[in-house]
């Protein structure tokens, strides 16, 4: 990164401090409805897409096939650090899988709790005893040794549907596409409100990658789920080492690659294809993963910077991109708010309008903002029944109703400590760090 960028980032932290006081009157009316148009077109072009490729899905799961696909074949890759309290029910849900030859390979990276012996005892899997060196190292590890030309990736605490495997390989059947993402749910959903609202949080995300996906533009497939194409794997040097997110930075590599040669490519979604994670249950443990989160998104994001805005990069270039450099600002936005608020109502003459007229503005952007939170969540909680109750194995997700707490109060608390959480990822990013502490939220 550039010397001055630490200095342009404090003087920015500094003008968002200061600025709400310094601005003139005027200015607020032009901020707050640029903030809108930018806040309502990416919410409409979500939702748009997101419909467009559930049905899709739809007509296409419709459609008779007189084809027989061969029996499918894939090498699954557990990359795990002293998981010795999960690992064993990962591995047992995969004895369910239906449709699929697997190999397991687990790579330990430098675990110490007692986790490689077990795993000896265990019949059918590889075990790579490695030294310490991180995530993706191990993952590189296994993929040396694969024998499959798929490869699947789980973190170790994954448990999967039994048809999950073969329906996230089904899409392979095409030789352009790349990877595939799977649909991930909270298990632990009931254990806090955190992860209530992160059941409903990964069930949004997961909606919406279907409308990228659908677009072309799919950024992230989930290495706790997800299916990548050996070769090209290979090809690109495996998974990046000095990466704190490996398995989003990969797919920028893709996109990259593919667009850079001019060779057709696609990286898909597979609503069908459940598997279950655990989510961290505190503030604490929350915030540790999402400042990793952002970190690794914000170094992603400046590693292939010259793609944004280029428009040899199509669509990824020309939209996608500079939305997500908009959204590496927001959690930056979030503070400036709240300074923008307290001035408002302090320094009325700082605003437009007087004390009481701003305190009601303020209210009312609250509620439309809260409203708007709300019937996005409605819609998204009806396509995910509608994308999952086809499972001939429902999901846990299916059986329970709607999380009305999560959803009536996500714009309140669940999206301000999303943004909070974060602050540090920017610090974070700037030191250049590959080293994160990994801890499991549960001893499930």
């Amino acid at each position: 990164m550039s010397k001055s960028l630490p200095v342009i980032l404090v003087l920015g932290l500094a003008a968002l401090l200061i600025g709400p006081f310094l601005l003139p009157p005027t200015a607020w009316l032009p901020i707050t409805i640029a903030y809108w148009v930018y806040e309502f077109s990416v919410t409409l072009l979500v939702l748009v897409s997101t419909c467009f490729a559930l049905r899709k899905q739809r007509a296409s799961r419709e459609l008779p096939s007189d084809r027989e696909d061969p029996l499918l074949k894939v090498s699954i890759m557990i990359a795990a650090h002293n998981e010795a309290s999960c690992i064993l029910k990962t591995l047992e849900s995969l004895n369910n899988l239906v449709g699929v030859e697997y190999e397991v390979i687990v790579a330990s990276d430098g675990s110490t709790d007692g986790m490689n012996e077990l795993l000896e005892e265990q019949s059918g899997i590889t075990l790579l005893k490695l030294p310490k060196k991180g995530k993706a190292a191990a993952l590189n590890a296994a993929l040396q040794v694969a024998h499959h030309e798929i490869v699947v990736t789980l973190d170790a605490d994954t448990r999967l549907e039994p048809m999950a495997i073969g329906r996230l390989l089904e899409p392979f059947l095409e030789p352009d596409v790349q990877a595939v993402g799977g649909w991930i749910f909270v298990r632990n959903k009931t254990a806090t409100w955190f992860t209530r609202w992160q059941f409903l949080e990964y069930i949004k995300n997961l909606l919406w990658r279907n409308g990228f996906a659908y677009l072309g533009v799919l950024l992230q497939v989930s290495g706790a789920f997800g299916a990548f194409r050996k070769e090209t794997l290979k090809r690109l040097g495996g998974f990046d080492e000095s990466s704190l997110t490996e398995d989003y930075e990969i797919i920028y590599r893709i996109h990259d690659d593919f667009l850079t040669r001019g060779e057709p490519y696609r990286i898909l979604t597979r609503s069908d294809a459940v598997a279950y994670t655990e989510a961290p249950e505190g503030l604490r443990d929350f915030t540790a993963q999402r400042t990793r989160w952002f970190a690794g998104f914000i170094r992603t994001l400046w590693t292939y910077r010259r793609m944004i805005g280029n428009p040899s990069y199509g669509p990824i270039g020309l939209l996608i991109l500079p939305i997500k450099t908009i959204d590496m600002l927001l959690p930056l936005y979030a503070v400036l708010t709240w300074f923008a608020l307290t001035a408002a109502i302090i320094s009325p003459k700082l605003m437009m309008f007087g004390r009481g007229t701003n305190v009601l503005l303020i209210c009312i952007a609250f509620l439309v903002k809260w409203l708007a939170d709300i019937a996005v969540s409605l819609v998204a909680w009806q396509w995910h029944l509608n994308a999952t109750k086809r499972n001939e194995t429902k999901p846990l997700a299916t059986r329970h109703s709607l999380p009305w707490f999560s959803v009536a109060s996500e714009s309140f608390f669940f999206s301000w400590f999303r943004q909070i959480a974060v602050l540090g990822s920017y610090g974070m990013a700037l030191a250049k760090s590959s080293n994160w502490k990994q801890k499991r939220w549960t001893k499930s």
